[in-house]
């Protein structure tokens, strides 16, 4: 049996594994989450004080920090030329991103290649030391794994109850001394041989970062379990995540903590909360910082680093049309990040519905509540709406995304008034002044199948909402106001002509703004042209009377074109001096694209 073979059935077994382990856990999860009463779990969030919240948030955000150190020694033992500062960021960056899609670290460690071979000229030595804190990244839970062996943590109970974990305990904590040893015999650099000792003990400390976070979600659901027989919970758990080979260790994490503290007593409608609270504050929490960061680090500056980079030499035909497709790829890493956390935005703020008709139940005055929510829900959907416009760099986009944000602030302002969200709305927006200014075209051409399509896709949504609204009313027994008085009949109606109102608006304000911004060579510039250079057999129509012309900027070559829906259409070949035709073309394009057409 050849390698290759070897390789596949390894590959095939390893497949069956995960996925049966996942199936498992996914029915036993599926099994422990039934006996729970969500109602109760809403009830305990509604008690937490929002000061701890954000104390979480902040404490999951710069629990990220600690792996940061991995990049600092990277850095420092490859002695590059590269700020702390920038370090910091992008292995931020890199490691919010690996701890979502990580794929065992997999992910994580092609970036940092990415990223900083252009600061070493020992790409090799860089490798192996990716390589290495690819491994010294379980060599913090293998410590702890140990301290369980030896009893210093409590772990017992959990252990009876899944025996199989056992084993694994055992094979964890085995592998510690074996990488200590390897890493200080074999070293990616003789010169650094402790390298793979400083990583372990920032993988300590990262595991440990992490563990007190799950405790501080416990202290705030007011789940009465210690410190100790919480780390040997976290660790247990991290275990059975790490065998899963899901990043996050979704699902086999959370069965385990399920188990675990439901074997100590706590109520699962707590540990539930935990677990949530726990999953945004130290995954999704580091993810929208950063996004944030990335709004700033890539983009127009790394892709003038990449040109200037004086470890890059552009090659020629395939090479450069390659190495240019990437660098606009990079380029647009600002962009995305904004606009995913746009769509994120506007998702929190659909789920806030529930809580502005939630208040209307309570309050005399529907009339205020529903105009509000229709408002808030008007401006939540043109948010949606607009991120594959904020993605294209869009201003029209920008500029209706900024309005939606200015209309939610006065909704929650009015209504449930929540500070951190007023606070999260300040700095979307102030993103989003930051891309307005970045912008590189006006608007997007619109056709009709896309009115039609976000039309349906606008239905869809508020026919969505209206079922999750309630839905979740009916689910906790809170539905009773009568549903056919007041204005709650007209609220989608409302809502409707609300989001028309501003369409129409800003529509008219880019249509007023594209007379002014419209190039139109004069008919003297062409005649001049073509008495200098010589015409072709289009030549005579200049003088048709329907035709717009388009001169490069020293006025020695033009093309004919023609408004037609959202498109230029380019009527035959330019004319004028040949070698100006480059700059011509270029020049139309840059100018099509930023006015938002198509060009034909």
């Amino acid at each position: 049996m050849n390698q290759e073979v070897k390789n596949k059935i390894f590959s095939i077994l390893k497949i069956t594994f995960a996925t049966a382990l996942f199936i498992f856990v996914a029915i036993t999860l599926y099994r422990e989450l039934s006996g729970i009463n969500f109602k109760d779990t809403l009830v305990e969030f509604s008690k937490i004080n929002r000061m701890s919240l954000v104390l979480l948030f902040i404490g999951g955000g710069a629990s990220l920090v600690i792996l940061s150190m991995y990049d600092v020694i990277l850095s420092r033992a490859l002695k590059m030329d590269i700020s702390l500062g920038k370090v910091l960021r992008v292995s931020y960056i890199i490691n919010a991103l690996n701890a979502i899609v990580g794929f065992g670290g997999f992910i994580g460690a092609g970036v940092r290649a990415m990223v900083y071979k252009n600061y070493t000229h020992d790409k090799k030595k860089l490798v192996h030391f990716i390589s290495l804190i690819l491994i010294s990244m379980l060599t913090g839970l293998s410590l702890l794994s140990l301290l369980i062996v030896f009893h210093v943590f409590d772990a017992s109970l959990i252990l009876d109850k899944i025996t199989w974990v056992r084993w694994v305990l055992y094979v964890v904590s085995f592998f510690l001394p074996l990488f200590i040893i390897y890493s200080m015999v074999r070293p990616p650099d003789k010169n650094n041989r402790f390298v793979g000792l400083y990583c372990t003990l920032v993988s300590c400390v990262e595991w440990l970062a992490a563990a007190v976070v799950l405790y501080f979600c416990g202290v705030i659901v007011d789940a009465h379990v210690s410190f100790m027989s919480f780390i040997a919970i976290f660790i247990i758990a991290a275990l059975s995540g790490l065998v899963s080979f899901i990043p996050g260790g979704f699902g086999a994490f959370d069965l385990v903590v399920l188990l675990g503290f439901k074997t100590l007593g706590v109520p699962e409608e707590k540990v539930l909360l935990m677990l949530l609270l726990y999953r945004f504050a130290y995954y999704f929490v580091p993810v929208i910082i950063a996004l944030i960061l990335s709004s700033f680090e890539f983009g127009t500056s790394a892709k003038k680093y990449i040109e200037g980079s004086k470890y890059f030499i552009p090659a020629k035909d395939v090479t450069s049309f390659l190495m240019s497709y990437q660098k606009d790829i990079i380029a647009k890493i600002p962009s995305l990040s904004l606009a995913i956390l746009v769509f994120f935005t506007s998702m929190i703020f659909f789920v806030n519905n529930l809580t502005i008709v939630y208040d209307a139940l309570y309050d005399g005055n529907h009339l205020t509540y529903y105009i509000l929510l229709a408002i808030h829900t008007s401006a939540c959907l043109l948010l949606l709406l607009n991120v594959v416009g904020i993605y294209k760099q869009s201003r029209r986009a920008i500029i209706f995304a900024m309005i939606s944000i200015l209309l939610i602030t006065v909704a929650t302002f009015f209504t449930y008034a929540s500070y951190i969200l007023i606070t999260w709305l300040a700095i979307i927006f102030v993103l989003l002044i930051v891309a307005f200014r970045r912008a590189r075209r006006l608007k997007r051409p619109v056709r009709m199948r896309n009115i039609v399509a976000m039309l349906l896709f606008s239905l869809f949504i508020l026919y969505v909402n209206h079922i999750f609204i309630a839905g979740t009313l009916y689910a906790l027994d809170i539905y009773t106001i009568e549903m056919h008085t007041s204005v709650l009949r007209y609220y989608f109606w409302l809502t409707i002509l609300i989001i028309a109102i501003i369409i129409g608006m800003i529509a008219w304000l880019f249509d007023y703004q594209f007379s002014k911004v419209r190039i139109s060579s004069k008919i003297e510039d062409c005649e001049e042209i073509i008495n200098q250079y010589g015409g072709n057999y289009l030549s005579h129509l200049i003088y048709s009377g329907d035709k717009q012309f388009f001169t490069n900027e020293n006025k020695t070559a033009f093309l004919m074109y023609r408004y037609k829906a959202s498109s230029l259409v380019v009527l035959g070949d330019p004319l004028g001096d040949e070698n100006a035709f480059d700059e011509l073309l270029e020049a139309f394009y840059n100018y099509a694209e930023y006015l938002g057409y198509d060009v034909i």
